[in-house]
């Protein structure tokens, strides 16, 4: 529950009225102060700390067809800063101010008593905003055209460490919104060319997906690019890059009962013809153990296809060649990169035999599986109008045959160099 003891409440409202406004609404807030356009409400922040927090209430006016509303709407602040919530006051009959927004063709809006602005914050039912996210937010706003490149790694240790040597980084320019902060920087050869990059607050689909969203939204990247470590076929080295041909889930889709032909559900037999009793299997240790028997069928539209094919191409040779000249690249053997397509799962997979038996059944091509890639391409699909291309790549950090501790760091290493070379040597323009 927020303390109103901590709120900058903002009132628009006329310097007659504001007294009298400012008695109804109480002195549990940290400050009210009256404004009645957008200048001098960039005045009055400008004395605030960037962790201040700020709401704002706009006096209607009902008595006078509701020109408090009138008045705001003109003033253009919600399109200055369209993150900032807006409560409307007024102790009026509701249904009139109803009837007057309809006479005044504006849309209706919720009216509060002034007796419901302190409940509203301290509930939560309207949020504050700091100065920080208030300016931080409208600043990329107004610059997110100019974002050319978002960055997401699953992991700031190793992954995102490794991004971070390509480019310069403006501490000043950081975005926070909420919790979630949102990094940005520019080439080191040309800073009007900018990136920003962010890091899910958990690894896995849904904190990838959300993420990405996001920063779609807010920063309209013309490219979304995914570095990172994952898990490779047995043929794959440590170090290895996989550039995703295409990413799937292959845990989506349909699990029922194993069914004879006749709609019975199978039973399962030992040698001795025996039902076998799922409730009481144990391992030789005498440890009790579950086993699960049942069908499961994919939904194949869960495959996501890369578009860039014709750029990165007649590339990946050469920077492949210029990796392995790179220092602090072997680790045992040459770097390959791989254009193959790559899984997604929503579990850590560490089971012999499941990559054949499970993923490679889908696409026998598949080259790794890791645990972000299907969320952040479907992000892509629908955030930012669909205008952004994906762009996955991660490196092998253990495989079907074999597991290294120390690997990770040199996968992260190893893609972090691939970025480099995408960005940098203007293959993606």
């Amino acid at each position: 529950m927020i303390k109103t003891k901590n709120i900058n409440l903002f009132l628009f409202d006329t310097e007659e009225n504001y007294q009298k406004s400012k008695d109804f609404l109480g002195s549990s807030f940290k400050s009210i102060i009256q404004i009645e356009s957008l200048e001098e409400f960039n005045q009055e922040l400008t004395n605030l700390d960037p962790n201040e927090l700020v709401s704002l209430a706009v006096h209607v006016f009902y008595t006078d067809k509701i020109s408090g509303i009138r008045r705001f709407k003109a003033s253009t602040i919600i399109e200055e800063f369209p993150n900032l919530e807006i409560m409307y006051i007024s102790d009026g009959d509701e249904k009139e101010i109803k009837h007057q927004m309809i006479e005044e063709k504006i849309p209706h809006e919720e009216v509060y008593k002034y007796h419901q602005v302190n409940s509203n914050l301290r509930e939560g039912v309207i949020k504050p905003i700091s100065k920080n996210e208030l300016f931080g937010i409208k600043k990329q706003i107004k610059e997110r055209e100019k974002f050319e490149f978002g960055i997401i790694t699953a992991l700031y240790n190793d992954e995102f460490e490794e991004v971070k040597k390509h480019f310069t980084w403006l501490e000043e320019e950081t975005v926070i919104i909420g919790t979630k902060r949102y990094n940005v920087g520019h080439l080191k050869n040309n800073s009007k060319r900018k990136v920003v990059a962010a890091i899910p607050s958990a690894t896995g689909m849904v904190d990838s997906a959300i993420i990405a969203t996001q920063m779609l939204e807010l920063f309209r990247p013309k490219y979304l690019l995914m570095s990172g470590v994952c898990g490779g076929i047995e043929k794959t080295n440590f170090g290895d890059i996989v550039l995703a041909q295409s990413v799937f889930t292959f845990q989506k889709g349909k699990v029922s009962d194993l069914k004879s032909k006749d709609g019975k559900i199978l039973q399962i037999y030992d040698h001795n013809k025996n039902i076998v009793d799922y409730e009481n299997l144990y391992d030789e240790e005498g440890n009790q153990i579950k086993i699960s028997i049942e069908k499961f069928e994919i939904e194949h539209d869960s495959i996501l296809e890369f578009k860039l094919k014709d750029y990165t191409d007649p590339e990946l040779k050469r920077i492949e060649k210029e990796i392995n000249n790179s220092d602090g690249v072997r680790f045992k053997t040459p770097v390959a990169i791989h254009f193959e397509p790559m899984a997604c799962s929503s579990m850590v997979i560490n089971k012999q035999g499941f990559f054949e038996d499970h993923i490679k059944s889908v696409n026998r091509k598949t080259t790794a599986v890791e645990m972000e890639s299907y969320a952040v391409a479907r992000a892509c699909q629908f955030g930012n109008e669909g205008k952004t291309h994906w762009v996955i790549f991660k490196s092998v950090m253990d495989n079907t045959k074999d597991k290294d501790d120390s690997a990770k760091s040199y996968a992260a290493h190893t893609s972090a160099l691939f970025l480099k070379h995408l960005i940098y040597d203007g293959i993606l323009n």
